[in-house]
């Protein structure tokens, strides 16, 4: 399962702030932007926005354990 949201051009356009953009906006969705993988990244310069689509698939073992 996948997970869409879209960032505007005007908040990641700089890239010296790119970086806490996106972890800002993965937070603000429930994602870690360290654990959740980008399936996809479209640019829409229609509307001016970034669309990223992540996956949030949730793995068990020892291995899912955050420390």
């Amino acid at each position: 399962m996948s997970r869409e949201f879209r960032a505007d051009f005007d908040k990641i356009r700089d890239p010296q702030t790119i970086t806490q953009e996106n972890i800002k906006m993965f937070k603000e969705q429930g994602l870690d932007i360290h654990h959740h993988e980008v399936e996809r990244l479209d640019d829409d310069p229609g509307i001016k926005k970034r669309v990223y689509r992540v996956k949030n698939t949730k793995y068990f073992g020892p291995w899912s354990k955050r420390s």
